[in-house]
């Protein structure tokens, strides 16, 4: 029976035999690595494509707008690129670390995916050049000028929080529904 998977709900991490028996959650690695994996791609082929292009896409609601910010989100820690990097690897580190302890539904991991997909892409962006590329402006609204990294960040935290707030128990490890599943074996 080792090794063989268990289908859940629709939804749900998988719970595979372990060598004692008991069932342990597995963290739905595809949802997290695919949306990790598209959201840099986007990101990386968007700022290759669109840099420079500068002009409007929709009349007074989008254009594209190249802009280099040395900075965190909407230009905090201006300025600082190394310690904006070093918040990035932190934050890297902690959705990492989400993903593999606390996700246990495909929702929950696809969210972190695209955290750390965005912030994975704003990061090779300071890297290689000291800076991230935004490209895109609302038009109809004074917002700061975004990249395809940085929305897909501020839509895996909605998710998140939303998740954690309304739908915790399906969600992440450590729910009262969970309780008594995962004890320590004494």
């Amino acid at each position: 029976m080792q090794g063989r998977k268990v289908q859940g709900r629709m939804g749900e991490a998988e719970r595979l035999p372990s060598a004692d028996g008991t069932k342990r959650l597995r963290v739905p690695r595809l949802s997290f690595f695919a949306s990790a994996a598209a959201v840099f791609a986007l990101d990386r082929l968007a700022k290759c494509l669109l840099e420079g292009r500068d002009g409007v896409i929709l009349k007074g609601v989008l254009a594209l707008t190249t802009a280099h910010n040395t900075g965190a989100a909407m230009s905090m820690l201006s300025g600082m690129p190394v310690l904006a990097g070093v918040l990035s690897l932190l934050g890297l580190a902690a959705v990492w670390f989400a993903a593999a302890r606390l996700a246990k539904s495909r929702t929950a991991a696809l969210c972190l995916g695209l955290i750390f997909g965005g912030a994975a892409g704003n990061l090779l962006d300071r890297v290689l050049h000291g800076y991230v590329i935004d490209l895109f402006e609302f038009l109809f609204v004074r917002f700061s000028i975004f990249n395809v990294a940085d929305a897909a960040i501020t839509v895996g935290c909605a998710m998140a929080a939303f998740l954690l707030l309304f739908r915790y128990d399906r969600n992440w490890k450590g729910s009262d529904r969970d309780a008594g599943k995962h004890k320590m074996p004494s």
